[in-house]
């Protein structure tokens, strides 16, 4: 199996970004293969650890995952694919040392929060499970500020704690000074036989920038230069060598995975158009292919032989939108299709496209430019009005409104959709979601044959008909009157690394995580996979009790600080049964053939959202 290794902390804000960052960087340099992941919903650390390990970062979630996938991903070739498209090497059977550049893979998992933390209070869906689940020893990341002799019977605590947990070794963060160290070092080694991995001084260069929702994006900051301290300090004071031997005693979880489906290849290649004269043109078949045909393109899916592209799908890359899942971009050449860049902010169109994807992002702090870009705006309006397909997942939402109002400022965006959004101080939905679809559900369902097993929506996957009926001005609130920035009953979020709050990443559209939650529900942890509609917060969000009475719920996630005023007649594709969503009881605003929603959604056997998005592309072209 490939060399693992989770990295965990006993509390969030103690560096586990910063850590596992600079360990992928310095294996790295090294020649040694790494391939990064992160536990939990989560865009932004993943964006630091793929930089820093020249591979896509993969998430690995309780909540939108079962258990054969989680291990399907790790020890598949799901993680691997660099920029260049070369996967890597799998090693061989000579077993080269550290350093070699024929090692086999290493992969270092990121937990979230503590590593005892999670929804589940017996622990379930905690980084320790996962650590247990996968075979990982972990690597524990200790912030040591004002601690010396006390380290120790925290140590030994974690141990008593959980027996059969592999805690292999810990590196201590944030040490003040060589004296400081030696004091921690000895009472270690006096009561402990934990072996001190390394030390990393407090030091505001090891860390990363934040803003008012959380880490800052690689594109966002000097991300080469602050990846290469990272990776000096890690190589300066941790022992690689020792941190390698620890991932290669990676043991076979105790019990045996079921039959997962084979983990997707993300070596994702994505098409670049800037030509700047290119318009957002039809590029439609003259015949539009039967639905037989696309369950076809899914079944070969399934036996890991793409299709030849018979859709173009343009894609929002760019400094405003850019979060997107690695595995889920790959699943879209999987089910035959090709994706095609396009800059929101520089471009004056998408280019010629079947349809339309705007995943999210940071469009507020975009605004300024984002507005200034009429072509663009203009030309994402008509292509919504001619009834193209179009998905739009929170900032793309935002940016589909007719305006978008932040710290007192309002910008026109693109009025593809009759909405006002305005961003507030505090998180509006925050956490896991789980959504049941209604009869305005526009996509169609798939046979599950790609892979990921069944639709994920159960029969015909619809509930009655919902339409919005609040009226507040002619327009529906995305919040209750006197909105308090609720959380959608998930509140303290990941827990970000170098002093963040929250779940550092899920901040898209203004969803970020800078901000503690303040409503009663659970902890975002990892998992939560209990089917009540627990601290939903929001009337009519459901009675909490897991019923399914039009069909399975869609697990999801949210990160977002704005509100949408809708129509009173907008439709929804969503009844939210856990979560906040638009409204605090629907998600999947159906306008046209365009489905804009404040979830964000995972490719999995649960919800195979790719293979139903082509599929009703394919409907309409």
């Amino acid at each position: 199996m490939t060399a693992r290794l989770l990295v965990s902390a006993a509390r969030r804000s103690s560096g586990k970004t910063t850590v596992a960052a600079g360990l992928c960087a310095a294996l790295a340099r090294r020649g040694r293969p790494v391939r990064p992941f992160k536990k939990g919903p989560d865009y932004i650390d993943p964006m630091w650890l793929s930089r820093a390990a020249g591979r896509p970062c993969i998430n690995l979630d309780f909540h939108t995952m079962t258990c054969a996938e989680i291990r399907a991903r790790l020890d598949g070739d799901g993680g691997g694919g660099g920029g260049d498209g070369d996967c890597g090497g799998d090693g061989d059977s000579g077993a080269p040392g550290p350093g070699d550049p024929r090692a086999p893979d290493l992969a270092i998992i990121e937990g979230n929060k503590g590593l005892f933390d999670g929804v589940d209070p017996g622990g379930a869906d905690s980084n320790a499970a996962l650590a247990k689940a996968v075979g990982a020893p972990v690597l524990l990341v200790l912030d040591a500020r004002g601690m010396t002799r006390g380290v120790a019977p925290l140590l030994l605590g974690y141990r008593a704690f959980d027996p059969q947990l592999d805690i292999a070794g810990v590196i201590l963060n944030r040490t003040g000074g060589a004296r400081h160290e030696s004091k921690l070092r000895a009472a270690v080694a006096a009561y402990t036989d934990f072996p001190v991995l390394g030390a990393l001084p407090l030091n505001p260069a090891l860390g990363i920038a934040e803003r008012h929702l959380g880490l800052v994006t690689c594109d966002e900051a000097a991300a080469e230069k602050t990846i290469a301290t990272l990776a000096d300090a890690v190589a300066a004071q941790v022992d690689l060598e020792a941190v390698e031997a620890i991932a290669a005693r990676a043991a076979p979880p105790a019990i045996a995975p079921a039959t997962a489906p084979a983990a997707p290849d993300i070596t994702v290649a994505i098409a670049r158009d800037r030509r700047p004269d290119r318009h957002s043109g039809d590029r439609r078949s003259p015949e539009s292919p039967a639905r037989g045909r696309g369950q076809a393109l899914i079944r070969r899916a399934a036996k890991r032989v793409p299709p030849p592209p018979d859709l173009t799908v343009a894609i929002a890359r760019d400094a405003a939108f850019n979060f997107y899942y690695p595995d889920d971009l790959a699943a879209f050449a999987a089910h035959g299709a090709r994706l095609v860049e396009f800059d929101t902010l520089n471009d004056a169109a998408p280019p010629p496209a079947d349809a339309l994807f705007i995943g999210g992002g940071f469009p507020e702090t975009h605004a300024a430019r984002l507005a200034a870009n009429r072509a663009m705006l203009d030309a994402v309006r008509a292509f919504v009005a001619r009834g193209r397909p179009v998905y739009a997942e929170c900032g793309g939402l935002m940016y589909l409104a007719r305006s978008l109002t932040w710290r007192g400022q309002t910008w026109a965006m693109a009025g593809a959709l009759p909405a006002r959004v305005e961003m507030l101080d505090r998180p509006v939905g925050r956490g896991y979601v789980r959504l049941q679809e209604t009869a305005d559900a526009p996509w169609p369902t798939v046979d599950g044959g790609d892979g990921t097993g069944g639709d994920g929506t159960g029969g015909d996957g619809h509930g009655r008909s919902v339409t919005g009926a609040d009226n507040d001005g002619g327009m529906r609130d995305g919040v209750d009157d006197g909105g308090d920035g609720r959380d959608g009953g998930v509140d303290d979020g990941e827990g970000g690394d170098d002093g963040r709050d929250g779940d550092n990443g899920g901040g898209d559209a203004g969803a970020g995580d800078g901000v503690a939650g303040v409503d009663a529900g659970v902890g975002l942890g990892d998992g939560g996979d209990d089917d009540g509609g627990d601290g939903s917060g929001g009337d009519g969000v459901g009675d909490g009790d897991g019923s399914d009475a039009a069909g399975r719920h869609l697990p999801a996630h949210e990160f977002h600080y704005s509100r949408a005023r809708l129509p009173p007649d907008a439709k929804f594709a969503y009844r939210v049964q856990r979560g906040y969503g638009i409204d605090g009881r629907f998600d999947g605003w159906v306008h046209a053939n365009t489905l804009a929603n404040y979830a964000h959604f995972r490719h999995t056997a649960a919800n195979p959202w790719v293979a139903r998005f082509l599929a009703f592309i394919r409907e309409h072209r």
